[in-house]
């Protein structure tokens, strides 16, 4: 099976996809997206061009997020999970389901916590996440995308997180297993958090970057799909 799994926070990205939210700090210049995510679409052209489609379609589907992604809750008084999740669907034209379900179903599990902390250090969020493709036989492949998301209700600098704030620190954190990366630019909700200037909106460039990659994953799923068929019609 080939997969990745990531943690992730704000500042920082990990080789095993640990992603988090820190306080802004400043970064670097580089890609919107996930390097796993990135390397998953790459697969999945590569699958393509060597014929193994059924392959290639399984790891295109992956890219899209064809299933819909079932998540539970625990906490979110203020609701700012839901209204993170319903901002991401408008910006992949509901492209992408999110289903709130109950635990032991989920494949994303989010909790609140008054602090969260990595490596010894307090964060705002934490996503862990795995995407990986697994080979049933006969030629027969099925995607996994499963995670956890930690969301804190206090900042690193000690003060309790106002509304605004927590809906950034969520749209950072869905937008990870969405396949965005921390991003460089200020201004968008995958940035570097600035406590007093939240954002509550993905920049153009965030949305950009996922609906860039989804189009040309839909492009390979689109082939590899043509291509079984005409194999299929072939052979009888």
């Amino acid at each position: 099976m080939r997969g990745s799994l990531m943690i992730v926070r704000f500042t920082s990205l990990f080789a095993l996809s640990l992603l988090a939210t820190h306080i802004s700090m400043g970064s670097s210049k580089g890609s919107l997206l996930l390097p796993c995510v990135q390397g998953n679409f790459e697969h999945s052209q590569a699958c393509l061009e060597f014929g193994q489609y059924a392959e290639a379609r399984a790891y295109a589907e992956m890219t899209l997020i064809t299933r819909p992604v079932r998540y539970t809750v625990q906490g979110d008084p203020s609701g700012v999970v839901a209204e993170a999740v319903s901002i991401w669907r408008e910006v992949l034209g509901d492209e992408v389901t999110f289903v709130q379900t109950r635990p032991g179903l989920a494949d994303v599990y989010i909790t609140f916590h008054p602090t969260v902390t990595l490596q010894g250090h307090r964060v705002c969020g934490l996503t862990t996440f795995r995407r990986g493709v697994r080979a049933w036989g006969n030629d027969h492949y099925l995607y996994n995308l499963t995670g956890s998301i930690e969301l804190a209700t206090t900042a690193p600098d000690g003060r309790l997180m106002d509304r605004r704030t927590a809906l950034n620190v969520a749209l950072h954190e869905v937008g990870h297993v969405l396949g965005l990366d921390d991003s460089p630019y200020p201004g968008g909700v995958m940035a570097d958090i600035d406590l007093g200037s939240p954002v509550t909106a993905p920049s153009w460039e965030e949305c950009e970057s996922l609906n860039s990659l989804r189009s040309r994953a839909a492009l390979v799923l689109q082939q590899a799909e043509v291509s079984t068929a005409n194999l299929s019609a072939f052979s009888r």
